[in-house]
């Protein structure tokens, strides 16, 4: 590979990611949770540099891929919500629930280890289910076990699912409203055994200016605050 000798810099204005991200509120409405997406030191613009503008103006959670960065962003924000969408292995969990983070889980496994650590830190962790749509990269499997399982996961004494989501693959609109049909179905399949979410979500940043129809009552809004 060839060796680039130079010196390189990037220049984020801060005052375009505020403009940018007041406008992306007003089109969504209050009625729609923002998570801002800060994954990869915020698409290499500075996670922890942005971070606060983004919560100022309009952005009700921060999300990353992994517990790195999450653990990153506590050291420096004591009380924003940071919304871990990825994998956390289970031997790091009680990372999650020391420092009040919010983890996408899939299986009824984790969610008992994050109720039991919540016991142990008289905390209550809160957690967001994954639902496998057809992106086919993390989350449970469209199945009625499926279904029983997150049931159970909801009666865990100790633990808050506040919100359930999937992640549209954006091949095109008739594949996109599909996939949103498949979380629509399942969240009443969910809501008819009694189970409510708080939050549920399927768009990011290019779905939500797209597909409007589609918002749900949260985004997770990556690149576009950014351009």
């Amino acid at each position: 590979m060839e060796l680039l000798l130079r010196d390189t810099f990037l220049e984020v204005n801060l005052d375009n990611i505020i403009y940018n991200m007041k406008n992306i509120k007003e089109m969504v409405g209050e009625e729609v949770a923002i998570a801002a997406v800060v994954k990869a030191n915020g698409y290499g613009h500075g996670a922890v540099g942005v971070a606060q503008e983004l919560m100022e103006n309009g952005a009700d959670y921060l999300a990353v891929a992994t517990l790195t960065e999450a653990l990153d962003l506590r050291r420096h924000f004591s009380d924003y919500k940071i919304f871990i969408m990825g994998f956390t292995p289970d031997k790091y969990l009680e990372h999650v629930v020391k420092n009040d983070i919010i983890q996408t889980i899939f299986s009824y496994r984790q969610a008992e280890i994050l109720n039991d650590y919540g016991n142990r830190y008289n905390k209550i962790p809160v957690v967001h289910i994954k639902y496998d749509t057809g992106f086919n990269r993390l989350g449970f499997r469209d199945s009625k076990e499926s279904i029983d399982e997150i049931e159970k996961i909801s009666k865990l004494p100790n633990l808050n699912v506040e919100g359930i989501f999937s992640h549209l693959a954006l091949t095109n609109k008739e594949e996109d409203e599909k996939q949103y049909r498949k979380l629509v179905k399942v969240i009443e399949s969910l809501e008819e055994r009694g189970i409510k979410f708080k939050y549920k979500h399927i768009e990011d940043s290019i779905s939500a200016v797209d597909y409007p129809e589609f918002r749900m009552n949260m985004i997770s809004l990556g690149q576009l605050y950014m351009v």
